[in-house]
């Protein structure tokens, strides 16, 4: 999902009606928060201990090749279930929103934000509806926030 989330953000790079987006390769570092709205069937120690970890940042670094930054989402998500319904960026502003569906269970995923060639920052919020006992089951809900930026033009070993 991560990796997916850094594509999404910084990797965009065709539309129907618009030019190529000029994003950077190299290592870029991606801080994101979550904030856990609600999570029907679990039990309310598990919520809380959810809330806690997520509530924390989390960084990591990832290496974004010139052959991704040219081919952008289009390499996105790699579960056959999920579709992007949106990807739409101009003037530095981008939406992206992501339909998964696997039997009654759905899950969005929406991403608003902005970006440069060596930024970005974005707010999503993931929301599961259906049957079932799976993530999705219930009224899932959480919030995200995610950032990005170029720390290099070349990868770490450790990123490659």
């Amino acid at each position: 999902m991560r990796h997916f989330i850094v594509l999404a953000g910084i990797a965009i790079t065709t539309t129907a009606s618009a030019a190529p987006m000029t994003v950077l390769p190299g290592e870029w570092e991606v801080t994101s928060t979550t904030q856990i709205q609600s999570m029907p069937g679990m039990s309310p120690d598990l919520v809380a201990r959810m809330r806690q970890v997520g509530s924390k940042p989390t960084v990591s670094r990832t290496c974004l090749t010139p052959e991704q930054a040219a081919r952008g989402p289009q390499a996105g998500p790699k579960d056959s279930n999920c579709k992007f319904t949106t990807l739409d960026y101009s003037g530095g502003k981008m939406a992206v929103e992501t339909v998964c569906k696997r039997g009654a269970e759905v899950m969005t995923m929406k991403m608003a934000g902005t970006y440069t060639a060596t930024s970005y920052d974005m707010i999503g919020q993931m929301a599961g509806s259906q049957g079932g006992s799976g993530m999705g089951a219930g009224g899932l809900a959480m919030n995200t926030h995610i950032t990005g930026k170029r720390v290099g033009p070349t990868c770490s070993a450790a990123t490659k």
